[in-house]
């Protein structure tokens, strides 16, 4: 994953909910299966291995957060485990096509939460981050953000 990449996620995951960070998720997981792709493509083994394990490492962490309480968490368990099998045997057998199944089901998931996501207006989940303020400054067809630090202690309050 570039860095520019991971500067946006960590910057959105510091601004977002709960169902934002389930989008993020998704939205890292789909960054892994292209870099698995692009990999795959290019002959690089170890590369691919890596952004496999990480595309399923995202899988994970989806079905981790699965709140069983509610019935639709029983039928995405699994759909993830589905997913997180394919992942794997795209290892096994070193196949590509596996990595896009999970990630065409993924991605039918992803529109589905996106919506959801749309009626959450809960608080962020980090309530001590910096804000973030975007907008156009004096630099031309340059959209800059600018971080305000309102409160001394970021971490934890004791």
């Amino acid at each position: 994953m570039e860095k520019e990449k991971i500067t946006e996620f960590t910057r959105r995951i510091s601004q977002c909910n709960r169902s934002g960070l389930t989008l993020i998720t998704y939205e890292i997981c789909f960054v892994h299966c292209v870099d698995a792709k692009k990999a795959y493509a290019q002959k690089e083994h170890e590369v691919f291995k890596k952004e496999v394990q990480k595309a399923s490492e995202c899988v994970n962490r989806l079905m981790e957060t699965l709140n069983f309480e509610y019935e639709i968490a029983k039928e995405l368990y699994p759909v993830y485990r589905f997913c997180r099998d394919e992942l794997a045997m795209a290892l096994v057998k070193n196949d590509i096509s596996r990595v896009e199944n999970a990630e065409k089901i993924l991605k039918n998931l992803y529109g589905a939460f996106e919506e959801v996501s749309k009626e959450d207006y809960s608080r962020p989940l980090m309530e001590n981050s910096e804000k973030v303020i975007a907008g156009m400054t004096y630099q031309k067809n340059n959209l800059t953000e600018n971080y305000e630090i309102g409160n001394e202690s970021r971490g934890f309050l004791a």
